[in-house]
């Protein structure tokens, strides 16, 4: 049994975002755009950004991690759906429930007061995400589906 139906949800979902906009209303900063005259066109900037992102061996190397981790994640997440619906059985609100699961890795890792932690962006940068950073992601669907299979017997 589903918690929410299908407009329920999708009035909590709009509900969240205009909690979040109301929320942004609090950010008083305001920009002042650069001169005219300083201003370059978009494109330029990009080729610029990314020249320099390629020329530098660490910031090259965090791109290619970042790009390959989040292509094997999203076909890790279809890949996931299709087994739970079709395998395991489990019901949208079910798969839900065991993929809200997955966040808990991200969490984990925030640097809490007075507790260091192995997400830190304290350490060096060649150790964040590139050589052998606990990847939660991927590993969470598979250990959090159990969860669901409880209420699928």
């Amino acid at each position: 049994m589903q918690a929410l139906t299908a407009p329920v949800a999708i009035v909590a979902d709009a509900v969240s975002f205009l909690a979040s906009a109301w929320f942004l209303r609090g950010i008083s900063h305001a920009e002042t755009p650069p001169p005219a005259a300083e201003r370059r066109r978009i494109g330029v900037e990009l080729r610029e950004g990314a020249g320099f992102m390629l020329r530098h061996p660490i910031l090259r190397a965090l791109a290619g991690e970042a790009t390959t981790s989040n292509l094997g994640a999203s076909m890790n997440g279809a890949i996931v759906v299709l087994f739970a619906t079709r395998e395991l059985h489990l019901s949208a609100g079910q798969i839900g429930i065991a993929l809200s699961f997955s966040g808990i890795g991200g969490v984990e890792q925030l640097p809490w007061p007075g507790r260091p932690s192995a997400g830190s962006c304290r350490r060096h940068p060649r150790q964040f995400g590139v050589r052998g950073e606990p990847r939660a992601l991927p590993a969470q669907p598979a250990m959090t589906l159990p969860a669901g299979w409880a209420g699928s017997r």
